[in-house]
Order: structure tokens, then C-alpha cells, then sequence
């Protein structure tokens, strides 16, 4: 159910658990202003920023059932990804993907590269290591979800 009250025409208590917690949405500060996830204010001047990422990941790929299969020994590589973004026809999401040789070093990024919905199908990366991550954002766009995305890898060897 959407809130159709303006937040600085609510006249609602603000101050007691059950008004703190009545949302189920992340609430997001800037400034002095307080924004709740996929409602906006037609009155408010701000471009969201959404980044989206998982890294540390082992999966080089899935036995005869479909489960993953993981290895942080295994040295992978990633040619691409097949992301299911939701979104209007024409929203960019920016994509990248990334690699560590050891848990705790830094991520090496690729990309970011241009995932436009309803033109877009998949993305050739050339990425190698260990821990496999991937990253996905946007700038100004319109509400997006991602659903899954699916990465073309496999498994490259051992140190």
C-alpha cells in the first residue's frame, strides 16, 4: 500500500516505535530531508544514486541437479553476464564486474558498461580470479529492479 500523504503535510506522530517502523521500505537521509524507497515527492530536487553489488563470489559453475558449485581455489573467468533488470524501455543501468585473488585484496573492476532495458541482452566482460564480483548503478534513472542476473563463467585452473 503507497503512502499518498506528502511527508510535510503528515500530520502523523512521528516520535513512537510503531511510526518509526510502520514501513517496510528503507528510509534514506539528505540534508534535512528524509526519502522512503520507491516513493518520491514530485516537490523534491535530488537524483537518486542506487548501486547494487555482491563480491566474494565462488561459483565456477552447476553439477547435473543445478546447484552451485564453489571453490575459492579455483581460479575463474567471467566472458559476460546476463542481467534481468525490470525498468522502462530506455533505462541505463551501469554494470561491472570484478575479481580478487584473495578474499581481502581490493576488487579489480571492468566496466562499468551500458545495460540499456529493452535493447540490452548481454554484456561481454574478460575478467579472471579467484572471488568474482558484480556491481550494478545508476545515476538519475527510473526505478529499476533487478531480478537475477546470470554470469558466463567457468573454470580456468588453480595457483
Amino acid at each position: 500500500m503507497v503512502d499518498t500523504i506528502k511527508w510535510k503535510n503528515d500530520t502523523g506522530v512521528w516520535n513512537d516505535a510503531t511510526a518509526i517502523f510502520s514501513k517496510a521500505k528503507p528510509v534514506m537521509i539528505q540534508g534535512n530531508d528524509f526519502y522512503v524507497a520507491d516513493e518520491t515527492d514530485e516537490e523534491l530536487d535530488h537524483v537518486m544514486e542506487v548501486v547494487v553489488a555482491r563480491s566474494g563470489l565462488t561459483i565456477y559453475a552447476r553439477d547435473q541437479e543445478g546447484n552451485p558449485k564453489s571453490d575459492t581455489e579455483t581460479i575463474k573467468s567471467v566472458q559476460g553476464i546476463w542481467p534481468e533488470i525490470e525498468a522502462p524501455p530506455g533505462t541505463i543501468v551501469k554494470v561491472s564486474v570484478g575479481s580478487q585473488v584473495t578474499a581481502t585484496s581490493p576488487v579489480q573492476w571492468t566496466g562499468p558498461r551500458d545495460f540499456v532495458v529493452g535493447e540490452t541482452i548481454y554484456l561481454d566482460f574478460i575478467v579472471t580470479g579467484r572471488y568474482i564480483s558484480v556491481r550494478f548503478e545508476s545515476l538519475g534513472q527510473p526505478v529499476w529492479v533487478l531480478s537475477s542476473y546470470d554470469l558466463d563463467i567457468e573454470r580456468s585452473g588453480e595457483l
